[in-house]
């Protein structure tokens, strides 16, 4: 991704990001730095689990509004 495209990208919960032949959800972006905040980490992880790289690094996939989350249980279920 260019620094131009990380300027005109519309953010929001739900996208990913290609970085080493892996896809990772993104946790968060730095628009000052122009980085991405990959999830990586998982159970057991110290820290944050959040790897922060270059928007050039990167390929970002638009968020898929489309897919069926199927039922979601009810507290009171």
């Amino acid at each position: 991704m260019t620094k131009e495209e990380f300027d005109n990208t519309g953010w929001t919960c739900g996208m990913t990001a290609e970085y080493n032949g892996h896809t990772y959800k993104i946790a968060s972006c730095d628009f000052g730095e122009r980085t991405v905040g990959l999830l990586c980490g998982g159970p057991g992880t110290e820290g944050d689990g959040i790897t922060w790289v270059h928007c050039e690094c990167v390929k970002v996939n638009p968020p898929n509004r489309w897919k069926s989350a199927g039922r979601v249980a009810h507290p009171l279920d």
